[in-house]
């Protein structure tokens, strides 16, 4: 037997890519009737398995009419890197899209835009997106919330 959380995540993974989107908005009460599960397995899943670690950015409105909207990451053309892309942004605009969707606080965003300053022209766009991506992983991450000294 197969367990719910893969069932609620194969579900969303097959909506995104059924509808070749590059992202699908959840009702997570609408979801969980149509899967006869409680809207707080949907909120698990959507919280541990769609992780910017996976491809994944998680937007969510709460009260009436709120949603959950996951966006799936392209990964970037070239070899294969690994490398995520967000909409095949620059660094800089890939940080303003985080700021701009509460994804990060302000603070963050000018660190962020700091650090970049600092790199000049020592750093690929390739690298410089690459560090954008795991500071966003590390600030989003609970586990690495605490400072690594």
């Amino acid at each position: 037997m197969r367990n719910l959380a893969d069932v609620i995540e194969n579900f969303i993974i097959g909506e995104l890519f059924t509808e070749n989107a590059k992202f699908v908005l959840v009702q997570r009460n609408e979801l969980a009737e149509q899967l006869e599960c409680a809207p707080s397995q949907i909120s698990y899943v959507v919280s541990t398995r769609f992780t910017p670690d996976r491809g994944f950015l998680v937007e969510s409105k709460r009260g009436a009419g709120g949603f959950i909207r996951i966006i799936k990451m392209q990964t970037a053309v070239g070899k294969n890197t690994g490398a995520l892309t967000v909409n095949n942004m620059d660094a800089r605009q890939t940080i303003e899209y985080l700021f701009l969707k509460h994804l990060i606080t302000t603070r963050e965003a000018v660190l962020m835009h700091y650090g970049l300053d600092l790199l000049g022209e020592h750093a690929s766009e390739k690298d410089k997106q690459s560090i954008v991506q795991e500071s966003y992983k590390r600030i989003s991450s609970p586990n690495d919330r605490k400072a690594k000294l």
